[in-house]
């Protein structure tokens, strides 16, 4: 009888873990997080963590936008970045899609990161969800002058600091992050941004990361990171050492 139970709670465990929703992750902003396929890097990050885990990330950017073009009518996918706004009354294609379901994770990316406004109406989206909103802090592309950098850096702390103090949610640290990095070594090995502003492609695995460790709420084991992304295993190990300071 008693292994009749235990084959019977066995089932019932594996069957729930067999059948758990994947979790949903909804990024919106513009390059810096579509670029070098951020949503396939995640996935692979967490797959190699942890095999149970199952997410889906959906990426809704364009290149050059804020969030105000996204909460605006006018965004045109291919003209990108516009500087003229008109309001509807009809909801922007973004906002219908953060409304369309309860995401376990909405992930906000603006131009400038500066725009309060913005990121209160996206977030008020959510509201009647519990979803667990992240605001990526925005990272400075000035590479010739450490001092001008770190001011950029300050800046973009106070202002996530008194977002999240003000409207709730929580800091992705890209930015201060990045700046670690920057500071840790200007070995081009170690580059996680490029001339134009984009993130390198380590840049992306950095920014897939710190994603992946708020989904998995664990350390990351870089060694199984090393697997599959093997040509920068020895820029991961010592990045690895910087985050877990």
């Amino acid at each position: 009888m008693k292994l009749y139970l235990s084959v019977i709670l066995i089932l019932f465990y594996s069957g729930s873990a067999i059948s758990q929703e994947p979790v949903s992750v909804l990024i919106v902003g513009n390059s810096l997080t579509y670029y070098n396929r951020l949503d396939r890097v995640i996935k692979d990050i967490i797959g190699c963590q942890n095999k149970q885990i199952k997410v889906n990330v959906n990426i809704q950017g364009y290149p050059g936008v804020s969030l105000k073009n996204h909460i605006m009518d006018s965004l045109d996918a291919s003209r990108g970045y516009t500087e003229s706004f008109e309001l509807t009354k009809e909801k922007s294609p973004t906002v219908e899609i953060i409304e369309s379901k309860c995401w376990d994770y909405l992930i906000l990316q603006d131009r400038l990161s500066r725009d309060s406004t913005s990121y209160y109406e996206l977030k008020k989206s959510v509201e009647t969800c519990s979803t667990e909103v992240l605001y990526f802090e925005g990272y400075s592309t000035i590479l010739w002058s450490d001092s001008i950098r770190s001011i950029a850096v300050s800046e973009n702390k106070l202002f996530f600091n008194n977002l999240t103090s003000k409207i709730g949610g929580k800091i992705l640290p890209v930015g201060e992050v990045f700046d670690r990095i920057n500071a840790y070594s200007n070995n081009r090995a170690f580059w996680v941004y490029s001339f134009d502003g984009h993130p390198t492609k380590l840049g992306t695995i950095v920014i897939g990361i710190l994603i992946a460790r708020e989904i998995l709420v664990e350390e990351i084991n870089y060694s199984s990171l090393s697997e599959i992304f093997p040509e920068y295993k020895n820029q991961l190990y010592q990045i690895g050492r910087l985050l877990d300071k």
